[in-house]
């Protein structure tokens, strides 16, 4: 395809860009060309396939007035819950059966990478170009769901099916769990803080860049913790007490890399590990 779809302008300061759909395999851009703008053209480009598979008859004007323009009328970056997004977009017939049914859609990843997809291109407009990155590592996410027909149920469902494996190998305790505030930080600052040209040269490029940022952040941990200590020395006697866990500042940079390897969209931020020959050990003769 090499036309243009074009969206009218909207009443609101923004307006949906102008998307040139053409066969992404034969014209994406080399990888370290690839900013933000260009991966929103791809994400469009896919999410329009995924939609054509799904809607009879389905034209580029079709999805732009039903997906593009209604989500970009009705989305709100202060809902980031995939079911909350497609609430946001889904009718009053839809909204009285319940969030399961609409966690069925058969288009409802194709609407959610769209909402992070328009979300990432206007913070870059804006200038918020680690925001605008953040935003478009979920839409490449959700991008690739649509494109492995998995529906917003089965997403949720596997996320928590492998959390649960996950807890279970980490033996489910609460130490564990006083780690999601960590790792969920460092997921946010590899995302935010990815360059924007060429991306992370490795994973361990990308521990050392956050590393700083991250300390910082546990500082402030614990300085709260140290304060919900002295409260848990007033709680009765046999009242759970809330855990306290600081990681080890020794080991942070290797503890980041492993959190790292746990991302969603890790695919779509590091680039592949290399692999050679094994070195062939030497006789002596």
């Amino acid at each position: 395809m090499a036309d243009t779809i074009s969206a009218p302008e909207q009443t609101e300061a923004h307006v949906l860009p102008s998307i040139k759909m053409q066969h992404n395999s034969q014209r994406r851009p080399l990888r370290h060309k690839l900013d933000v703008q260009a991966l929103f053209n791809i994400t469009i480009e896919n999410l329009y396939t995924c939609f054509a598979k799904v809607v009879p008859d389905a034209t580029q004007q079709r999805f732009v007035a039903e997906i593009l323009e209604r989500v970009n009328a009705c989305d709100h970056p202060g809902i980031d819950d995939p079911v909350g997004i497609l609430k946001l977009v889904a009718s009053e017939y839809d909204l009285q059966k319940g969030d399961e049914w609409i966690a069925t859609s058969p288009i409802g990843t194709i609407i959610v990478s769209c909402a992070y997809a328009l979300r990432a291109s206007r913070a870059q407009r804006h200038g918020d170009v680690e925001i605008a990155w953040s935003y478009m590592a979920d839409a490449r996410f959700w991008s690739g769901a649509a494109i492995a027909d998995k529906g917003i149920g089965e997403v949720i469902e596997q996320t928590r099916a492998s959390t649960r494996v996950d807890s279970a190998k980490l033996g489910n305790d609460g130490r564990n769990r006083a780690y999601n505030i960590y790792r969920r930080m460092a997921w946010r600052l590899v995302r935010q803080k990815r360059p924007q040209q060429r991306g992370w040269q490795s994973v361990r490029h990308a521990a050392e860049t956050i590393r700083k940022p991250f300390l910082q952040f546990v500082e402030a941990v614990a300085s709260a913790n140290a304060r919900r200590e002295e409260r848990n020395k007033t709680l009765p006697r046999g009242q759970a007490k809330k855990l306290v866990v600081i990681p080890k500042t020794a080991t942070i940079e290797r503890r980041l890399r492993d959190w790292f390897a746990e991302m969603p969209d890790r695919g779509q931020l590091f680039p592949p590990a290399k692999t050679g020959r094994p070195k062939s050990k030497k006789t002596v003769s």
